[in-house]
């Protein structure tokens, strides 16, 4: 697997962790929920432009990784999944947001902690959460995830033939 399959299939995952979550709007309008964004590697810069608010998002992204020469694939790899909500009130509870929807992959990926190709190694998830009075109405976070591949064995046609 090359790593932009690895990160489209922890994507997925993710996706799933998250699917049917709603968000305050970026907007201000009070208008319905909106569903997360989601990146790969970063926010695109068209997202960037000050018309457009990316908010809320989550980015996947693939920080390191190992390869075995003689599989061709990759034996292991970091991911870092990053959250950024927004929630325009007094009680400055966009934390809180950030924390429920970090708290909901934490426990997704506990009870999935595999995908087709790869499993997570380890018995902890490293999550780190921002949003302090400077932040407001922002809030943001992550988690770590290091995952390992599932064996499998590669040959080449040439050694059949």
């Amino acid at each position: 697997m090359t790593i932009a399959e690895c990160i489209d299939e922890v994507m997925e995952a993710v996706q799933a962790a998250t699917a049917g979550l709603g968000f305050e709007p970026p907007d201000d309008s009070g208008g319905d929920p909106v569903g997360l964004h989601y990146y790969r590697h970063q926010i695109p810069r068209s997202a960037n432009d000050s018309r457009t608010d990316p908010f809320p998002y989550v980015i996947v992204r693939t920080t390191e990784g190992e390869a075995s020469r003689d599989r061709r694939t990759l034996s292991g790899f970091d991911t870092v999944i990053l959250i950024g909500v927004r929630k325009q009130d007094l009680e400055s509870t966009a934390y809180l947001s950030a924390a429920e929807l970090l708290q909901r992959l934490i426990i997704y990926f506990s009870e999935h902690p595999s995908t087709e190709h790869f499993f997570l190694s380890g018995n902890t998830i490293p999550w780190s959460l921002t949003g302090d009075e400077q932040d407001w109405p922002y809030a943001g976070g992550g988690i770590l995830l290091h995952w390992e591949a599932t064996p499998v064995n590669h040959f080449e046609e040439d050694d059949y033939a």
